[in-house]
């Protein structure tokens, strides 16, 4: 049987996500970032109730405009090394120009991951073909 998650923020996406793909178990990586309490005050507000991990990668990595390079990549190999063989991003079309939220970057990233843990390992993505308003709706 398949162990899917679907990494979660308690953001929009995610959340909608969260219902889009029948409500799997979710996964929360505090990154140590800028806006982790936001995201978790959010999660506390909403359901589901995700599994939660601390690593401190954000507050080594993260960039003055918040972004934190490889941080798609870090919380895929997470998951996967928890023993999820099905990982879920929510990234909405018109996302994807974005490199760690393209076509390629979840072919990539489940080619990578599926060498080094010895198993299929496929990272998806929640929503391709959805843009913010269509999910919203």
């Amino acid at each position: 049987m398949t162990k899917r998650v679907l990494l979660y923020s308690g953001g929009l996406d995610s959340l909608i996500s969260w219902y889009l793909l029948d409500k799997p178990r979710t996964l929360y990586v505090d990154l140590g970032h800028c806006y982790v309490y936001k995201e978790i005050e959010a999660i506390y507000q909403l359901p589901p109730k995700p599994q939660f991990l601390k690593i401190q990668y954000g507050q080594y990595f993260e960039k003055a405009d918040a972004h934190i390079p490889g941080r798609n990549l870090l919380l895929t190999m997470v998951a996967a090394g928890l023993g999820y063989d099905e990982v879920y991003l929510a990234c909405q079309k018109g996302e994807m120009l974005v490199p760690d939220r393209s076509e390629k970057f979840f072919d990539g990233t489940s080619d990578l991951l599926t060498f080094h843990f010895e198993r299929p390992v496929k990272i998806c993505n929640s929503a391709p073909h959805m843009y913010k308003h269509e999910l919203v709706k």
